[in-house]
């Protein structure tokens, strides 16, 4: 009940207004609703670019490892001689 006392308020205000008002709200309302859908694709981009990254992090640890334990190899040999 109170939604449909809202919503008969707001229809009221909208017929009451000029037309040159309500061309600027509307143009308003789009703007808004233009900078919520860059807003979420950003947000997607984002996460993604997280995702990416920590992948790319993950393979240069291991390959940090690897090049370790090759170095701990090469100085036993070069000990040896």
């Amino acid at each position: 009940m109170a939604l449909e006392s809202v919503m008969g308020d707001l229809n009221d205000l909208i017929s009451v207004l000029p037309v040159e008002v309500l061309d600027k709200i509307l143009n308003l309302i789009f703007v808004l609703k233009t900078l919520g859908v860059i807003a979420i694709v950003y947000f997607l981009y984002a996460i993604v670019i997280k995702i990416f990254t920590y992948r790319k992090m993950k393979k240069i640890d291991l390959i940090e490892e690897r090049v370790e334990a090759i170095d701990k190899k090469l100085n036993r040999l070069l000990k040896k001689k």
